[in-house]
């Protein structure tokens, strides 16, 4: 008989999963929600214009995960990227070179 132990241990926290990485990947299990909401959250009360320019934009997207998971640049680098990958963010690029940041 297998035994359901998953109630009696919830799920770690992205800040908690790489805070116990143990290199600069992505630990397996990451919820990339809850990665994009935090960024939300860090960035709640932040003008539209800090986002914009695609270089310096990216920029404050990955120094607000920084701060709101306390992951290392690598790793919000790549959770950066990861979250442009999977569309979850993108550069809205309607006056070039002076797009911003979307978050979906």
């Amino acid at each position: 008989m297998v035994h359901d132990d998953s109630q009696n241990h919830p799920q770690p926290s992205a800040a908690e999963l790489l805070a116990t990485a143990v290199s600069d990947d992505l630990p397996t299990g990451l919820d990339l929600a809850e990665v994009l909401q935090t960024l939300r959250e860090q960035l709640m009360r932040t003008s539209p214009d800090l986002l914009r320019g695609y270089v310096a934009g990216k920029t404050r997207l990955r120094d607000a995960l920084v701060s709101g998971l306390q992951c290392s640049l690598a790793q919000a680098e790549l959770l950066i990227d990861t979250l442009e990958a999977r569309g979850q963010i993108h550069f809205e690029e309607q006056d070039a070179p002076h797009g911003r940041w979307a978050l979906h």
